[in-house]
């Protein structure tokens, strides 16, 4: 009886397992970035990113650099959906404007704006967290208005979120077969037995 549970726990573990992927978490901090240009890094890639060293949230560069108006799109470079969990930001400059807007390039009402308006003061670091507000997206895109100059840093991302790869028929066949057969030879042995 012992063997039959066994074989059982190989056979159901395996289903799970074929069944099953598992999510990355990353968390971009730009430390190779430098000019202006698409920027890849691990699984994703940003267009038009600007790097500088000046300024940036924790003091510590490179980080993105935007003026007013400019922005960058942030996607996978397999095409999959990821999800933006937070970011760091920093205001800069002497202007009176400053608005940070991060939204879902697929969904431009799925957004927040970060600015004056919204208690953000310049010269000063946040660290922002989204929730699942921005779950399983196509792509991203951060940008600035009103006067905007802001340094940005530490994007934390997460890749298949919430998914599952199915169960490919013949790798499920495969599978079943192979128990069967196991329970089938336990059974037959204790007959001869």
């Amino acid at each position: 009886m012992a063997v039959l549970k066994r074989i059982t726990g190989f056979v159901l573990g395996g289903l799970c397992l074929i069944g099953a992927s598992t999510a990355s978490a990353a968390v971009i901090g730009f430390d190779d970035l430098s000019g202006t240009g698409v920027y890849e890094t691990g699984d994703f890639v940003f267009s038009n990113a600007k790097g500088t060293n000046g300024n940036c949230p924790g003091g510590v560069g490179p980080c993105l650099h935007y003026s007013n108006p400019q922005s960058t799109t942030l996607e996978r470079i397999d095409g999959g959906t990821f999800s933006l969990e937070s970011l760091a930001f920093r205001f800069q400059g002497n202007g009176t404007g400053n608005l940070l807007t991060v939204f879902d390039t697929n969904n431009i009402t799925n957004k927040f704006d970060f600015g004056p308006l919204n208690g953000y003061v310049k010269n000063t670091d946040y660290q922002v967290a989204f929730g699942s507000s921005f779950a399983n997206v196509l792509s991203i895109t951060i940008a600035t208005f009103a006067g905007g100059n802001v340094r940005i840093d530490d994007l934390g991302l997460r890749d298949d979120v919430g998914t599952t790869t199915p169960v490919p028929v013949p790798a499920a066949g495969i599978v079943l077969l192979t128990g069967l057969g196991a329970l089938g030879m336990v059974r037959r042995r204790r007959k001869t037995t």
